[in-house]
């Protein structure tokens, strides 16, 4: 039952879903009564919503980070089950969790790689003059830009997909006053 103090670290919404009057609500309904007390005080920030509707079949719904939503059927389920399916609801996210930190670490890596290669090719692209290992002259540096991790060489002669033919400039004119 520790796994109960432990809902609104896992979960951003828990909402159930039963009828009033319907047989097949009824063990939620008992559920409902007796433990919502003890839910909402273990987890005081966490919003538990009981959602009344007449003929609809008892659900148990649990909403994580960003939007993720699980569901489960609590209809002819007891209320240890009922329990243990909030439990699993509750458990479910801690996979989730894993996974995410893994993806955000991993993307993180990835960026930060980007990074260092453009800043690199930027290096390698730029280097000066003198240094060379050829008899030849190097040809003079092509100014680059980095946007982001792609790497623009921007030369008046040279236009690409990357890099399109911008549109001819417009002479400025000066601000007009209004009339008097």
């Amino acid at each position: 039952m520790a796994w109960r103090g432990k809902l609104s670290q896992n979960l951003k919404e828990l909402r159930v879903l039963l009828c009033q009057s319907s047989p097949s609500s009824a063990s939620t309904r008992a559920f409902v009564e007796k433990n919502y007390k003890d839910l909402k005080s273990a987890n005081p920030k966490l919003p538990i919503l009981i959602r009344e509707c007449r003929g609809i079949q008892p659900q148990l719904w649990a909403r994580y980070d960003m939007g993720v939503e699980r569901g489960v059927r609590l209809e002819g389920l007891t209320e240890p089950q009922i329990s243990k399916a909030l439990e699993e609801l509750q458990d479910a996210n801690k996979a989730n969790v894993v996974s995410c930190k893994i993806n955000c670490t991993t993307i993180y890596i990835a960026i930060s790689l980007a990074t260092i290669f453009t800043t690199v090719t930027l290096a390698i692209i730029t280097l000066p003059h003198s240094i060379h290992w050829s008899s030849q002259p190097l040809p003079p540096p092509i100014p680059t830009t980095a946007i982001g991790t792609t790497i623009i060489a921007t030369n008046a002669n040279h236009y690409c997909c990357h890099n399109p033919q911008p549109p001819p400039l417009e002479p400025l004119s000066p601000p007009q006053r209004p009339p008097c």
